[in-house]
């Protein structure tokens, strides 16, 4: 624990700002009336007693070292909580304002940026990656059999909307079968200096199946934001402040963390065998305090409630927040419509749009989403969800590895009951959309 202090900078806490966040009366909120018990300078509605006490029970019961919850309907502040510590053991409580890894999260940021290039004609969903990224012209795909692996050429285009969609046979390294961990250690390694070397390492690689085969989840981001580079003719990470994080005020979300406000930064977690919070990962620390060599597409990024409530509300507005037009509604109803996740559905949970996993029936029935929603999560147990027929914005924040969801599918259950959304299956959001092709 010693270590953890020092690497957590011991310099005064700023004041809790909410940047764009809009704390309403209970008469002009969409959300249960407000009580009269305050905390960081918020109210507790009524009707999300329980799920505050729910939160405050993770803490005891040491699900989480901290966790926040913001829940908004109409852009309007329902519930807003942050309780337990920011780094394990420190005794210093984590604040509303605190700066955590969103890691996956980054995701659906890069996949707006890539549909704000597809509005301005600047890329196409069904153009072949290979048009901008050339390396990717002739993958081959890994058979593997008995530890050993080979190699075939690919049958199908690998194309834009493969990227999207997390069917273009990408995948991660670490959840691929043994041999193909080996050749990524050999090929990619660690040591690439920019998007456009990493872009090339990766594709020497073996895909897992040819691209529309299935879903495989992996480095299809990363690539795709290698792609934005190339059709915005701009490094991605200028760009991604140029179109996104500046012109939302998202004033804490990047790849590293300021001196000035590393106080504010979550200690990351790891759990017992009992899936009990019980030390601080050291190794999450370093990689933070300068900016990376090149920025990923598909993680890497720290945000705090408040950014990253921007940038899905701004998603909720049908692409335009504070009278500044980001993308056309009908580009953001493409983008989480069942139909545009057609033939790539997750193998374990729900179709995958454009950049977004899409609830379903069967998530309403269970409790914790509606019908028509959408969202993701990032590896520490940072999850969102974003419900456009309730207008509803739901962000639950900690630190903690590995993942997992029972604390997200606990408190989003009871954010739908305290909000009195009962299940109905007469709800798909999007369903007589047609997907665009082009």
């Amino acid at each position: 624990m010693q270590r953890a202090r020092e690497l957590w900078a011991s310099c005064s806490r700023p004041k809790v700002v909410l940047g764009s966040l809009l704390v309403t009366t209970a008469a002009s909120c969409a959300c249960p009336e407000r009580a009269v018990e305050s905390f960081a300078g918020l109210e507790v509605s009524r009707g999300f007693e329980g799920v505050d006490a729910m939160l405050r029970d993770s803490i005891e019961d040491r699900r989480a070292a901290g966790v926040s919850l913001l829940v908004s309907r109409d852009g309007e502040v329902c519930y807003l909580g942050c309780h337990g510590e920011l780094v394990l053991g420190l005794g210093e409580p984590l604040g509303c304002d605190s700066i955590f890894r969103i890691y996956s999260m980054t995701k659906a940021v890069t996949s707006t940026l890539a549909m704000m290039l597809w509005e301005e004609g600047r890329l196409r969903l069904d153009d072949p990656v290979s048009s901008y990224l050339p390396e990717w012209a002739r993958p081959t795909v890994a058979l593997i059999t008995d530890g050993e692996l080979e190699r075939r050429a690919s049958t199908r285009t690998m194309t834009v909307r493969h990227l999207l969609r997390h069917t273009s046979g990408i995948p991660y390294a670490h959840a691929a079968p043994a041999p193909y961990g080996d050749l990524y250690d050999e090929v990619v390694g660690a040591g690439s200096s920019s998007l456009a070397e990493y872009s090339e390492r990766l594709s020497r690689l073996p895909l897992l199946h040819d691209p529309g085969a299935r879903w495989t989840y992996g480095a299809s981001t990363d690539v795709l934001a290698r792609v934005v580079e190339v059709a915005a003719a701009m490094p991605f990470e200028e760009f991604l402040h140029e179109r996104l994080i500046d012109p939302l005020g998202m004033v804490d979300t990047g790849f590293w963390v300021s001196d000035e406000d590393w106080s504010r930064f979550v200690g990351a977690h790891r759990v017992d065998e009992s899936g009990a919070v019980d030390s601080v990962i050291e190794a999450e620390w370093g990689r933070y305090r300068a900016p990376p060599t090149h920025p990923m597409g598909g993680h890497g990024l720290v945000s705090t409630l408040s950014d990253y409530h921007s940038f899905l509300q701004m998603l909720l507005s049908g692409g335009q927040l504070r009278g500044s037009r980001y993308l056309r509604d009908s580009t953001v109803a493409l983008m989480c419509s069942p139909l545009s996740a057609d033939g790539g559905p997750h193998p374990e949970f729900n179709s995958f749009g454009l950049g977004f996993e899409i609830a379903n029936d069967d998530d309403e029935l269970d409790g914790w989403a509606m019908s028509g929603a959408y969202g993701w999560s990032g590896a520490a147990r940072t999850y969102y969800l974003v419900d456009p027929r309730n207008r509803l914005v739901i962000l639950l924040f900690s630190q903690t590895r590995p993942f997992e969801i029972t604390l997200r599918q606990d408190v989003f259950r009871a954010v739908h009951a305290a909000l009195g959304l009962a299940p109905s299956r007469s709800s798909a959001v999007g369903a007589d959309l047609e997907v665009v092709q082009d």
